[in-house]
């Protein structure tokens, strides 16, 4: 056979092979969007709760907003698309309602709202939970018996009050074992396994004895330490007679002379108090940032700081930050 004729031969070849991989590959394809719709169309619903809101009331202030929120979140209104419509008629943050918010769904054995600042058009408020632990895409538990604090806001739009925070799900011990019989059976092993783990932790000693009185005693000792960083005393010889009463010796922050955040304002987002260990979210709306020398417009106008705690003979105390750089007043580098 001529080189000519091999040639068209081999060609000839890899065009059959390639059109059969083709044909693979779109076959599976077509499988991988045929299971997906399957599995959307067959994936269990909760029933809704009942609202106010299928009767066209709606809550007439920032309190019976949150509150409503609250029960319908916790009565598993995020499992069901009627349920999550309610939700968002009360909440629209348009982050909170993806196709991943049931990936990580809390637990909780109950909740509550600690306070609700007045305000014409804005108000803040502060709200607890008494978690469990989380369900991971319904196929895991993960325990941890504890209590989380969230700062939320809710704004006044067209005479309504709304919640304006992200708040991801959060429902009752009771809702998640509904919903795990319905998605999995009764009979299902792994369902089972995880209402025995819910159940158990349910009835653990909770949050490890720590009690409101200390998350409290948590939230002052982050606004005292945050206003003292703002300032730009954290590091100053004047901090460092105190800083047993704030901080651990592991704790570390830069000086603002070297680089720093420019904030205007921040606040105390999340609590989160597991045993003997802490986190606080602390927020802040950022103007610039400062690299030693000079100021420069921020990229991000928000950002975070979490800081982690532990609970030592002397009471709690800041053991570390994710953000090396503080975060100050401007006024602090420009003396």
């Amino acid at each position: 056979m001529s080189s000519k004729y091999f040639i068209r031969a081999v060609i000839g070849f890899l065009s059959i092979v390639g059109l059969i991989a083709l044909a693979l590959v779109i076959a599976l394809i077509m499988q991988i969007a045929s299971n997906r719709q399957a599995n959307t169309s067959n994936a269990p619903e909760l029933m809704a709760p009942k609202s106010m809101l299928e009767m066209g009331d709606y809550p007439s202030t920032p309190e019976a907003v949150l509150a409503e929120y609250l029960r319908l979140d916790a009565e598993g209104a995020n499992l069901s698309k009627r349920g999550t419509e309610h939700l968002k008629q009360l909440n629209p943050e348009r982050n909170r309602y993806g196709l991943q918010r049931l990936d990580f769904v809390g637990v909780i054995s109950g909740y509550r709202v600690l306070r609700i600042q007045s305000g014409i058009n804005e108000v803040a408020g502060i709200i607890e939970y008494d978690v469990v632990g989380t369900l991971v895409g319904f196929a895991s538990f993960q325990q941890r018996r504890g209590r989380e604090q969230h700062t939320i806001n809710l704004r006044k739009h067209e005479g309504k009050w709304r919640l304006d925070s992200e708040l991801w799900p959060k429902i009752s011990v009771v809702s998640a074992i509904s919903y795990l019989q319905q998605k999995n059976g009764l009979d299902n092993k792994n369902s089972k396994k995880l209402i025995h783990e819910i159940v158990k932790t349910s009835k653990a000693e909770a949050i490890g004895g720590e009690s409101p009185e200390g998350i409290d005693k948590i939230a002052a000792l982050m606004r005292r330490y945050c206003e003292l960083e703002a300032k730009g005393l954290v590091g100053s010889s004047a901090f460092e007679k105190d800083k047993r009463e704030y901080v651990t010796e592991r704790f570390h922050k830069g000086r603002p002379t070297e680089r720093a955040f420019i904030m205007s304002r921040y606040w105390i987002d999340q609590i989160n108090v597991y045993r003997d260990a802490a986190s606080v979210t602390v927020l802040y709306e950022i103007s610039k940032n400062y690299n030693g020398s000079e100021l420069k417009p921020a990229a991000f106008k928000m950002s975070g700081q979490i800081l982690g705690l532990v609970k030592t003979p002397g009471g709690w105390r800041i053991n570390s930050s994710n953000k090396e750089n503080p975060f100050v007043y401007e006024y602090v580098v420009r003396h």
